[in-house]
């Protein structure tokens, strides 16, 4: 569990980082999602 916790970690650390000042100047898509769970074994 501990070394999936650092994999998910690892990965979100290459986004970078965008401030609320930001996102006010990015228009979002209006569009329908899905959204999926699985689960593990």
């Amino acid at each position: 569990m501990k070394e999936t916790l650092k994999d998910i970690t690892e990965v979100l650390n290459i986004f970078l980082l965008i401030t609320l000042e930001e996102m006010n100047s990015i228009r979002l898509m209006n569009r329908p999602d899905t959204k999926y769970c699985f689960r593990g074994r």
